[in-house]
């Protein structure tokens, strides 16, 4: 398609608790996203990098901003 619509509302819990129920942590988690939407109420026990396209911030990891 030309464009996608979308953005925003994402509930980012649910991949972390997938990631922290594993028998091992993950050694990292990178997550692509706009960072619009609910972020877990606490950081995980394993490192995050998001790459986000847009302005928004997020509440922990490393925040690498695509352009």
């Amino acid at each position: 398609p030309e464009s996608l619509s979308g953005g925003g509302g994402t509930d980012f819990s649910p991949v972390f608790q997938w990631a922290e129920s594993l028998d091992m942590a993950p050694d990292l988690l990178i997550y692509f996203t706009d960072a619009k939407g609910r972020f877990p109420d606490a950081a995980p026990t394993f490192p995050v990098i998001w790459l986000v396209k847009g302005p928004e911030s997020v509440p922990f990891g490393e925040r690498i901003q695509l352009n």
